[in-house]
């Protein structure tokens, strides 16, 4: 049978380009919304290879761990958006279909 014609996404966080997904081994997702453009600083994930502690991203940054932490908590305060947040700025970019 498959989905029905009227199958359409959501317009919500999960399903927008605007949105960065933090994902951690023990913790799960966080999404954020990146709509503004604002610089995102390392988000700490050890599986994203973003751990404050990596020797890469000190050196790419040239802050200690304790600034990192500071810089994300910060950015990730006034970004954090709900999976089925919904706002007005929601895109969901190209896709393979638009492009054909």
């Amino acid at each position: 049978m498959g989905r029905p014609e009227s199958f359409r996404l959501v317009q919500s966080c999960f399903s927008c380009r605007h949105t960065f997904v933090r994902e951690e081994y023990d913790e799960g997702h966080q999404l954020f919304c990146c709509q503004d453009g604002s610089a995102r600083p390392p988000c700490g994930s050890v599986s994203m290879s973003e751990g404050f502690l990596q020797p890469d991203i000190r050196a790419k940054t040239g802050l200690s761990p304790e600034k990192l932490r500071a810089a994300w908590d910060a950015w990730s305060e006034e970004h954090a958006v709900a999976e089925f947040g919904v706002c007005d700025e929601w895109d969901l970019g190209e896709t393979k279909d638009d492009q054909a």
